[in-house]
């Protein structure tokens, strides 16, 4: 492969392909920290995407232009506002359902103009055009408004509280759609880091690419009902074809991990993709340690959301993942062990006598050793 990894810093590294790293942050690092194919990438990064404030500002001259004039209204660029800008701007209020057509009467460079129909609309429409737009991407976006899943969801809830729904927009797109690609720039450059051989390489890219397969339908659908639990082990089993039915035959977990981790790039936050991910990482020895990192922290986020769910949930979840884990290695059950036991310790003593790790012997010891200072202290006097 042709391949120039550069002399990057792991903590640069850390800093600019974590999916908490906003946009606007990603510019700053860019600058002068990375090397190699990296820098070329994200060079051409910054030049094409102007940044959250600046599309913001965009959209405001464009906003004002169509205010002062009839509908369907002339907008004419300037210095202020270019041709770039200016359909960009058209486009975040298209999708918006405010602004319904636009074409170009005039192309000279400079003063582009255009007829710009719009329609007005209250603003409850322009919120539920909004969360139609972002919820074809993000089932989960803003589910819960109550009990936001992150600080981009803090974010998020502010300015839809507030009427800014432009704004919110933007900035969705900016930490989501350019997460996605900066996710599958992670993903590539890690696999040619990782190089060993031809044909372990390609088992790699042909596992991450695949497309029309049946374990690609079944993550689809997962994506698109992230809480439908029952459908995460789905991506588990092979299908029988004819029937349409689950086998117990198991899937390869690289190929599955493979596949998730693609899309994974499209879903930032998604409960039954992260659940996917998160097992058949656990089910493979070649992650790296970047990789293992995201396992973890996607894995406790599913977690976290069972925390939420009745008890039959959080029942079936767990006693089918220990199914999937029965012949993991030591360190992937350990892990498993300590994120179902920090959220509910009662599954200590079934855990141990399954697999007898350390992990869940302490938590045995504790309720022990508890009871007794309990039964100690009823025969004091």
């Amino acid at each position: 492969i042709l391949f120039d990894p550069g002399r990057n810093e792991p903590n640069v590294l850390e800093k600019l392909f974590d999916r908490r790293t906003r946009a606007e942050e990603i510019g700053q690092i860019g600058e002068g920290h990375i090397s190699g194919d990296l820098s070329t990438i994200f060079y051409f990064w910054r030049t094409n995407n102007q940044g959250v404030q600046a599309e913001i500002n965009s959209a405001r001259l464009l906003w004002h232009k169509l205010r002062a004039g009839d509908n369907p209204s002339i907008v004419q660029c300037d210095h202020e506002l270019n041709s770039d800008q200016l359909e960009k701007a058209l486009y975040h209020f298209y999708l918006l359902g405010y602004v319904t057509d636009w074409t170009q009467e005039s192309f000279q460079r400079g003063s582009e103009r255009y007829t710009v129909y719009y329609r007005e609309q209250s603003i409850d429409e322009w919120k539920n055009n909004l969360l139609t737009y972002i919820r074809k991407y993000d089932p989960e976006f803003l589910v819960d408004s109550t009990d936001p899943r992150d600080e981009f969801d803090r974010t998020y809830k502010q300015l839809l509280d507030e009427n800014h729904c432009v704004e919110l927009l933007i900035t969705w797109l900016y930490d989501n759609i350019i997460y996605s690609r900066r996710e599958m720039t992670k993903n590539v450059y890690e696999y040619c880091l990782d190089y060993r051989d031809s044909d372990s390489f390609k088992a790699k890219i042909d596992a991450y690419l695949k497309v029309s397969t049946d374990l690609a339908e079944t993550l689809e659908n997962i994506a698109g009902s992230p809480y439908d639990y029952p459908q995460w082990f789905n991506a588990f089993y092979e299908t029988r074809n004819q029937l349409n039915r689950l086998s117990t035959e198991r899937r390869s977990p690289e190929d599955i991990f493979r596949t998730s981790q693609r899309f994974i790039e499209s879903y930032r936050n998604n409960t039954g993709i992260n659940f996917v991910y998160s097992v058949s990482g656990l089910l493979i020895d070649s992650a790296n340690e970047r990789e293992q990192k995201e396992i973890y922290e996607r894995f406790e986020e599913v977690f976290d959301w069972l925390l939420k769910q009745p008890a039959t949930v959080r029942e079936y979840v767990v006693e089918n993942t220990i199914k999937l884990l029965e012949k993991a290695q030591p360190v992937s059950i350990e892990l498993f062990v300590q994120v179902v036991l920090s959220r509910y310790p009662g599954y200590a003593q079934e855990l141990y006598e399954k697999w007898g790790d350390s992990i869940s012997l302490r938590y045995v010891m504790k309720k022990a050793t508890e009871e007794l200072h309990s039964i100690i202290g009823e025969f004091r006097w």
